[in-house]
Order: C-alpha cells, then structure tokens, then sequence
C-alpha cells in the first residue's frame, strides 16, 4: 500500500503536532506501509534530513520526505490556499491514498478523485473565527458522502460521536487514541534511588 500523508507544518518548525505526524508516519512506514510525507519547506536549508530530525526532535525517520514551497511566508494565510506545487503533486502522485489532518488538503484531493483518509484532531476546524470554522465543518462532512473519502478517523470516542452527530456516516467513522512511544518512558533506575532522589520517603 502506498500512502501520500500531507501537512501543512515544517520540519524546522517547534509545534507539538509535526512530532505527532514523524511517529505516525514511522509507525506506518514500519507497518510496511510505502510512505511519503509531504510538508512545506524549512526556512532554511536543510542538507541531510533524517540527521536533521534525529537531532532535533530523536526520531529516526524509515520514509521519504518531500518538499513544497508556500505560497506566502506567513502560514496563516498560506493555510487558505492549496498551492499549485501541492495540486500537481497530488493529480500526478500513484499513491492507494492521501492522508491529510488537514481539510484544505482533503477537499483538494477528492476534487483530483483521489481516496483519502482524514484525521480529526479536534471539533473545531479554525479556532479563531467561528464563520470559517462553521464553513470547513459544512465542506468536510458534506464530502464526506463522498465515495473516495474512504475513513474518517479521530482521535477519541467522544469527537467520534460529534462528528457522527454532525452528519458524518457511521460506517466511515473509526476512533483510535493517540499513543505514545513507551521505550521513552522506561525506568532505569530502581525505587530505592528515584525515591531519594526525590525526597521521597523510601518506605
């Protein structure tokens, strides 16, 4: 299976939700799972990525990374507009779907006929202005009658049953929780020593 996965967040960026997007990717790429994520272009040039996000975020990278320059520097405008680069690679792209967390991506992939997979992340769509979010709400469920919007998936139960509410179909909707890596969480050390560390009693 391929799978085209486009966000809209650069790799030089510091929001939580591109590092959200690399494990996903990862997990897919290991789940064999022929992946390639498309995303905007630094602010600078990046020579060799996977040591790039290595180092920045301690993730080591199995897919491929392509590249698209945005339309204007400033992304809150640029989150409007699907860009001519972005178009053309997803007309001319072989990939089974395109996943996107991203609506604007998503409208634009089923307008090229393609199969797409939507994450939803939250029940608001543009958390600033009401007019926009009741809109990409209007547009995102209203395609997803469409026959290649193939998954709808979010992130709990609870925004499962919101977007059922609004209109989205059940046999389409699927929840599943974010996760975490658990070998970041592991205890080296024994009770004994983190309790003092801590100033913790021992007993």
């Amino acid at each position: 299976m391929k799978i085209l996965y486009i966000h809209n967040t650069a790799i030089d960026s510091t929001k939580a939700n591109l590092l959200q997007v690399l494990a996903m990717c990862n997990s897919f790429s290991n789940n064999k799972v022929n992946l390639t994520l498309l995303l905007p272009n630094s602010a600078f040039e990046i020579k060799n990525i996977k040591e790039y996000v290595l180092k920045k975020y301690g993730v080591s990278i199995n897919f491929n990374i392509i590249f698209f320059q945005r339309n204007f520097l400033h992304s809150s405008i640029d989150k409007y507009l699907v860009n001519r680069k972005v178009r053309s690679i997803i007309k001319t792209c072989d990939a089974d779907y395109i996943f996107s967390r991203m609506p604007l991506f998503i409208l634009a992939s089923l307008k090229e006929n393609k199969k797409v997979i939507y994450e939803s992340h939250s029940n608001k769509l543009h958390n600033k202005y009401r007019f926009i979010d009741s809109i990409w709400r209007s547009l995102i469920v209203s395609k997803s009658k469409n026959k290649n919007f193939k998954l709808f998936i979010t992130i709990s139960n609870n925004l499962l049953k919101f977007w059922e509410l609004q209109g989205v179909s059940d046999k389409k909707l699927l929840a599943l929780h974010d996760g975490a890596h658990l070998e970041d969480y592991k205890i080296h050390e024994d009770k004994k020593t983190i309790r003092e560390v801590l100033g913790l009693p021992i007993n």
